[in-house]
């Protein structure tokens, strides 16, 4: 007889299932905002500098995928999953930045 194990077996329940709960919300909506003000970044460049702004934003989006093919388990690794987020959210908030300049 196989015996079937349950994907939901060592369940977190009480506080510690509050607090991670907590921080999963608290990560996303950070996530989100920071992506929003980036994407509206994005959009403001391609609008306001035509051809120019879309290059940028091709190149821009060809680095994202360069870094996520080839950097981000490197990144992972030597800071850890935490830190690696937080390091990818601040390299696009200075992004998001550099408009003010």
């Amino acid at each position: 007889q196989i015996e079937s194990k349950s994907h939901f077996e060592g369940q977190i329940d009480g506080p510690d299932a509050t607090n991670i709960k907590k921080n999963f919300f608290h990560m996303t909506t950070l996530f989100a905002i920071n992506h929003g003000c980036t994407v509206a970044c994005l959009d403001l460049a391609n609008a306001r500098l035509g051809s120019t702004g879309v290059w940028q934003s091709g190149i821009l989006y060809g680095s994202y995928t360069l870094s996520a093919f080839y950097g981000s388990s490197y990144v992972v690794m030597k800071y850890g999953s935490r830190n690696g987020l937080v390091l990818g959210m601040g390299m696009s908030a200075s992004y998001v930045t550099s408009f003010f300049l």
